[in-house]
């Protein structure tokens, strides 16, 4: 038999649950926020906006992913560009030695100075973001981003 308190306890665990699951969720749509707003430009081709959208949902063939679907043995892992280091989204588009190199050079062309961040979505964060508030600045430098990746 169920007495008061424990109607009045259970129902807190409940709530309590809600909350962290509702937290979770808002978590989970502001990292999304980004894959959904981010590739999508008049002025970028189709097939460079799918191509980003894809990056940011960690779609595209890597090694990482090929072995996680089981396509690939876990040996073949190594990065296509031959640098040694495991092959993942992150690693290609930020860190290869090969790769990587490109924003090296486009900061250094267009003036950006930033540590690189580890994951994608924060690079394209911190590379749109680093003019400040000048609207059509953070506009060429999403552009920008965008052909980038596009040519890596």
């Amino acid at each position: 038999m169920l007495n008061k308190g424990m109607l009045v306890e259970k129902n807190n665990k409940c709530c309590i649950n809600i909350v962290k699951e509702t937290n979770n969720l808002r978590q989970e749509i502001q990292t999304h926020d980004v894959a959904l707003a981010a590739p999508w430009h008049n002025k970028v081709p189709l097939k460079v906006s799918i191509c980003v959208w894809c990056l940011f949902r960690n779609r595209w063939l890597t090694k990482d992913n090929l072995v996680r679907r089981g396509i690939i043995s876990s040996d073949n892992q190594l990065c296509v560009s031959g640098c040694g280091q495991q092959e993942t989204i992150d690693h290609l588009i930020i860190h290869c030695n090969i790769f990587g190199e490109l924003w090296k050079f486009i900061k250094n062309l267009i003036g950006v100075y930033s540590v690189d961040p580890f994951q994608v979505t924060d690079h394209f964060n911190q590379f749109v973001h680093s003019s400040g508030g000048y609207a059509p600045r953070r506009l060429f430098l999403r552009l920008t981003w965008l052909c980038c990746t596009w040519v890596i």
